[in-house]
């Protein structure tokens, strides 16, 4: 009998062993399974991260594009600004010197007319004899009718008025009239 004792503890000893190998590999099974579903989110997790890396290089490709033509405009519109603020400087340099110019004709204005001057006196400005001749009329230009003689008549219309003088009151073909008025 000892040796029938000893056969059923190892069968006992057996079946215990087959038993832990039985629920290993029943764990097992279960840890595989858990696995292939981890590897198959895993790969619908892969998939989805390469798509949207693909995505988001197409929207960095976007922005360039649309960084670079936003550029583009920019740098036109800071050119277009550029040349209107030297258009603007140009006119208001221009605007500082008529204006520099006004004051000083006005201030020589009010000189002349604080001092009348000695004798009567007219001046006669001449377009025609400014763009002709580069020169202009200052207030030494004034002349004095009663002095006036056919050598100091220096333009077109110095030329009527002296003929006008001499003649009498008549310019051209005008006549003067009764109310002392150029019919």
């Amino acid at each position: 009998m000892s040796g029938s004792v000893l056969f059923l503890v190892l069968d006992i000893l057996i079946l215990f062993l087959l038993a832990a190998v039985i629920f290993f590999t029943a764990r097992l099974s279960l840890n595989l399974r858990d696995f292939r579903e981890g590897k198959r989110d895993m790969d619908n997790l892969v998939n989805d991260l390469a798509r949207n890396v693909g995505m988001a290089e197409a929207a960095i490709s976007g922005l360039r594009n649309a960084a670079r033509e936003a550029g583009r405009d920019l740098q036109g519109m800071i050119n277009e600004a550029k040349s209107l603020a030297e258009e603007l400087e140009i006119m208001s340099e221009s605007g500082n010197n008529i204006a520099g110019r006004l004051e000083s004709a006005a201030q020589r204005r009010r000189k002349t007319v604080a001092e009348p001057p000695e004798k009567p006196s007219f001046a006669i400005r001449d377009p025609e004899f400014e763009q002709e001749s580069g020169g202009s009329f200052e207030e030494e230009d004034f002349l004095n009718p009663e002095g006036l003689s056919g050598n100091d008549v220096r333009s077109r219309a110095e030329r009527e008025l002296y003929e006008a003088l001499q003649s009498g009151g008549r310019v051209k073909g005008r006549k003067k009239t009764d109310a002392g008025g150029v019919a």
